[in-house]
This record gives C-alpha cells, structure tokens and sequence, in this order.
C-alpha cells in the first residue's frame, strides 16, 4: 500500500466549455480558490467576441489558462 502522506498531491482541472460562461467563470474560480490550475477549452463555436470578453473576465487569475480552440461535437 502507497503512503500518500509522504508525497504532495495536486490536481488540476480541465473544463470543457460551449455555453454559460458565467457559470464556467464562476467554477473555475471556485477551482482555483482551491488551488487547482484550471485549463479552459470554449468551443470555436462560441463568437470569437464572446470568447474574447470570457478572456478578459478571467484574466487577473493566473492559474486559469486556455486551451486551443476547435469545434467540437456535443452529442446528438
């Protein structure tokens, strides 16, 4: 059995985001808060300016980062 008290455990988050970017703006703070980097994909989808201002919202937390964007498939 592993003694994960001997080691320091990070996690990191990866949000998957093509509407509601306020709610997405408000958990990803909750997650950093908690001390997870947060990794944020918007769908390409989403208008460009939408994204942009998405962007600038969460701009003054530096453990929030954005991923490349591509257009994704959400289910049928």
């Amino acid at each position: 059995m592993r003694d994960y008290n001997a080691r320091a455990v990070s996690v990191g988050i990866v949000m998957l985001v093509h509407t509601a970017l306020n709610r997405a703006e408000q958990v990803a703070r909750h997650w950093t808060a908690a001390g997870c980097p947060v990794v944020i994909h918007v769908d390409k989808s989403v208008p460009r300016a939408t994204y942009r201002a998405f962007e600038k919202k969460v701009s003054d937390d530096p453990n929030i980062l954005f991923s490349k964007r591509h257009k994704c498939e959400w289910g049928t």
